[in-house]
């Protein structure tokens, strides 16, 4: 594409503004070739279609005033920086999605490297031919595009016969355990499409395969004896066998007698593989054990550790875990954080038991969420014990690990610094869930990691809150203490230190708002706005506060509101009006990030995410609820009381919709609800901080029939019946 003279910047979210004159004419990216904007187009499509032409809508004059009727209209890329976050972990452009092959290693000089993978489709805005792209960091703050192609950061592709339809999810495997004393990742590879959980299952479309790296990921270098774990057990009929999650455990140590090395130190690595039974058996973990110890090759298959019942919910707490399981994580936390491996650390040997810890799995749950495309992250909380052969999770609790726009969560350890050996996890954080793809080719690029988190075991001690919503099934267990009094415990979730610090102390403006005395009832039809005193001026800030609700209260609502034009409360023109808010229901228990006005582009997610969340009384007091909204972009996360997070997504189209205040949505009452401190910081920290502002590249379009150019060959052979390949 060829931007006309008119085209202009400004800073915030006013970005790259376009005028378009209709006898310009355009390079379209997605095939390389020039056009009349009135005219059409015709191109040679790659695949099995032969060349096809298609009309081109006129472009209108670009202004962001008001709505346009579609963002199709816009040429590729043209709105590449409107809405892209600058202090998340996103590829430089195109499609991204799940995180993989994450770790961080002290170099020879005593420095942390941080090295995060992801699934890549370079130069498309749909999912397709996946491979591993890669950053790394210093700080685990700023990032930098593996090798040295900056535009195009893939580093293993699908190139060998077991993976040539897509090299999916892997984890890390650390050098001491590695592939001849190397950084190694056993990842799954795919050789037939489709795949997946609910159209039959290809024989061999997925395995599991070994690389390592000798320039600390740069590149990486194939097995030879590739895969090794060739195919799923025989006794599943699989609906998918893929996202290998390899991991140490002194919980499973203690379980299963070492018996593949006389050494007393060293222990075997343990591997699940997220798969489930066909046809809604219900979604299954599948365990493994390395059969030799130093030997990455050969691994031992000792049964599902998780199959619960299909189409089923543990409590309403806690999601549907549908009918096939991805990218699952099994870790034991403490209060402090991972516990998975500390009394290897301790001891250097077997653990034993220790009743001060828990054990999670964390999984992306398919088939049965009514929106988000019908997937969960969940995650499920309880104690992992022997069943004879193997081994089985008993679960006790079970949650939502982001009730928004998030999935494919997964995790990795950090003990080389200084702290408690912490467990890490990234979510991907998609564009939306209505379909549509409205303007993904204007975007140029497609999804993101959300704000990395720390896990770890939360406990609420001393609570007094009524036996019956004690001990209801739910997101939470408990506990009796040697006092007699009683603790709740469920999963935490923060955001990493590093990056919550950084979000702050790095902003380029701060101040303190303070509390409105009285918000009084919502009774305008879209509920009572107080704006804050100062104004954001862009859609790059992060607010914390919290709200209190009186002791005895059992109704009573309150929030925020981000992303709004002007003060919504008495808009200059009502119809020009954009705002999405964050609201807290004592009522239905429930945190909700409304968003039925957040963009006048009609076409994009307007849905609301909506999440569960309790407010114990704790020494007879009602706790507050702690409220940490991070606007970056299209990014709107939400964290409460270190437990609940929804990452969402807003699309203002109005260049004035960065606005923030205090909110009681329409019909509720804010009666002994109050404001605690009220903090904002604005202008948020640059992640990348090497690559330009517009790291976009021409989109390619791999024809009509064909979803992706990697799966031409499989297209052949199933569609047209031709015996190539």
């Amino acid at each position: 594409m060829l931007r006309s003279q008119a085209a202009s910047t400004a800073l915030g979210c006013v970005l790259l503004q376009y005028q378009f004159a209709l006898a310009a004419r355009l390079v379209d990216k997605s095939l390389n070739v020039r056009q009349a904007v009135t005219g059409t187009f015709t191109g040679v499509i790659p695949g099995p279609s032969e060349p096809s032409s298609q009309p081109i809508t006129p472009l209108p004059v670009r202004v962001f005033a008001e709505p346009p009727p579609s963002l199709d209209v816009f040429p590729n890329n043209s709105l590449f920086t409107y809405w892209r976050p600058t202090a998340h972990f996103i590829a430089p452009n195109s499609w991204q999605n799940d995180p993989m092959n994450m770790w961080v290693q002290k170099g020879a000089d005593g420095a942390l490297q941080w090295h995060v993978g992801y699934q890549y489709h370079h130069a498309h805005v749909q999912w397709g031919n996946i491979s591993q792209a890669a950053a790394v960091s210093s700080d685990f703050l700023t990032w930098k595009d593996v090798g040295s192609h900056q535009l195009n950061p893939t580093n293993i592709g699908p190139t060998a016969q077991y993976d040539r339809l897509g090299v999916f999810d892997g984890t890390h495997i650390p050098a001491a355990d590695g592939h001849l004393g190397f950084p190694s990742m056993i990842y799954t590879s795919v050789s037939e499409l489709p795949t997946a959980w609910n159209v039959p299952y290809i024989n061999g479309t997925e395995s599991q395969s070994l690389v390592w790296t000798e320039d600390n990921g740069t590149t990486w270098k194939r097995f030879d004896g590739n895969p090794v774990i060739p195919h799923p057990p025989s006794d599943i009929n699989v609906t998918g066998f893929r996202d290998p999650f390899v991991f140490r455990s002194a919980r499973f140590d203690a379980l299963f007698p070492n018996t593949t090395s006389s050494s007393s130190v060293r222990t075997p690595l343990y591997l699940t593989i997220s798969s489930g039974d066909r046809p809604t058996v219900g979604p299954r973990l599948l365990l493994y054990r390395q059969s030799t110890i130093g030997d990455l090759s050969q691994w031992t298959y000792l049964g599902p550790i998780y199959a619960p019942a299909g189409n089923t919910s543990f409590a309403p707490w806690g999601g549907n875990v549908g009918f096939n399981f991805e990218v699952a994580n099994v870790v034991t936390l403490n209060e402090q954080g991972d516990a998975s491996v500390a009394p290897l650390r301790a001891k250097g040997a077997r653990a034993v038991a220790d009743t001060t810890t828990m054990d999670f799995v964390i999984a992306g749950a398919q088939g049965s969420r009514v929106d988000h495309g019908g997937n969960w992250p969940l995650w499920f909380g309880g104690n992992i014990a022997t069943n004879g052969t193997g081994a089985a999770m008993n679960v006790t609790f079970s949650g939502v690990g982001d009730w928004g726009t998030a999935y494919a969560c997964l995790s990795f350890l950090d003990d080389s610094s200084t702290f408690a050996p912490r467990r890490l996890m990234y979510c991907w954080i998609y564009e939306g869930d209505n379909g549509t793809n409205e303007g993904l080719k204007a975007r140029g690029w497609n999804g993101a990691l959300g704000t990395p988190r720390e896990l770890f075991l939360k406990i609420t001690r001393n609570v007094t809150s009524a036996a019956e919503k004690l001990t209801e099934k739910g997101s939470w267990t408990t506990r009796t203490e040697s006092d007699g009094t009683t603790s709740v415990l469920t999963l935490g979730q923060v955001r990493a230190r590093e990056v919550k610090a950084a979000l702050r102390n790095r902003s380029a403006k701060k101040w303190v708002e303070n509390a409105p005395t009285a918000l009084g009832n919502a009774t305008a039809s879209n509920g009572t706005f107080v704006p804050f005193k100062t104004q954001p001026a862009s859609c790059r800030y992060e607010i914390a506060t919290s709200i209190k609700f009186a002791n005895n209260a059992t109704t009573g609502s309150a929030g925020i509101y981000v992303l709004a034009t002007g003060n919504p409360a008495s808009p200059a023109n009502a119809s020009l009006l954009e705002y999405t808010t964050i609201t807290y229901s004592l009522d239905s228990e429930t945190l909700t990030v409304s968003r039925g006005a957040s963009s006048l582009v009609k076409n994009l997610t307007q849905v609301d995410d909506a999440g569960k969340l309790r407010l114990w009384d704790v020494k007879d007091e009602k706790e507050p609820l702690s409220l940490v909204v991070n606007v970056d972009g299209s990014f709107v996360e939400v964290y409460a009381n270190s437990q609940i997070v929804i990452s969402s997504r807003a699309y203002p189209w109005l260049n004035a919709s960065v606005n923030a205040g205090f909110f009681v949505p329409p019909g509720s009452s804010s009666d002994g609800v109050s404001f605690g401190r009220t903090q904002v910081w604005e202008g948020l920290y640059n992640a990348w901080p090497q690559r330009s502002p517009d790291t976009s590249v021409p989109l390619v379009w791999d024809g009509p029939n064909v979803p992706w150019a990697g799966q031409y060959i499989s297209y052949l052979r199933k569609v047209v019946g031709s015996p190539l390949a």
